[in-house]
């Protein structure tokens, strides 16, 4: 072979080898996928903005958005009321690739809250088993001991909390449960066994993750929202 052709296989070859390379560094890690929840109780509509750009607009308080992918990185987050330009929110997020995320709007619009940032479980869990997450976005109750319950109905007088002292703007572990059973998700102030907000019967089937919200009522008292995390 000729010293010409000698160098062109080379150049082809150490340009192929870069392709491979970039590939790699860039497969699957430059996006992620990101939904909203308006949890701030005095805020009926939100408008979520990512690098001054609307990513989601009047999100109703007590729902979220459905999962986007964006690219990850650190772009700016800006919560603002629904039809106004004064953001109560002004927030650098940190994104990786390949995380679900949830971004949680929380506490009353005047204090300021920094949101939750939650990672989700994107993964089924073991086959026959469902998860559950918790999270305390209420800011009249408190810190509180969660109770997962099965059969729902069944009476926490007698039982240990599944979570104990989950404060205001915290976050659970996920639960790995079976999927034999139907649950109740139940939130009662620290060491009494009075509950104040109450998930209702929890239907799931195998591999189906949920996030259970516990939140103030708009109207007065506490609420509850179900996010599905995975499917």
């Amino acid at each position: 072979m000729s010293r010409f052709w000698k160098l062109l296989s080379s150049g082809i070859g150490l340009l192929s080898l870069g392709v491979v390379l970039l590939s790699l560094g860039c497969g699957g890690s430059n996006s992620t996928k990101l939904r909203v929840m308006n949890a701030v109780p005095d805020q009926s509509l939100l408008t979520f903005l990512l690098n001054g750009n609307s990513f989601a607009a009047n999100v109703a308080y007590q729902t979220a958005t459905s999962y986007q992918t964006v690219n990850s990185g650190s772009p700016q987050l800006q919560i603002e009321p629904s039809g106004s330009s004064t953001a109560i929110v002004t927030q650098s997020l940190s994104l990786s690739g390949g995380n679900n995320y949830t971004v949680m709007a929380v506490n009353f619009s005047a204090a300021h809250q920094a949101p939750m940032v939650l990672i989700d479980q994107n993964t089924a869990p073991a086959s026959g088993d469902v998860s559950i997450r918790v999270v305390n976005a209420s800011p009249s109750l408190g810190t509180a001991d969660v109770y997962i319950v099965s059969p729902p109905g069944t009476s926490i007088d007698a039982l240990t909390p599944t979570i104990s002292g989950l404060a205001f703007a915290a976050a659970s572990s996920y639960q790995s449960l079976s999927a034999s059973a139907n649950y109740e998700v139940i939130f009662a102030p620290t060491n009494t066994k009075f509950t104040v907000i109450d998930s209702g019967p929890l239907g799931l089937t195998s591999g189906q993750v949920r996030t259970v919200v516990g939140l103030n009522s708009q109207g007065g008292g506490f609420t509850d929202a179900v996010l599905p995390d995975l499917n």
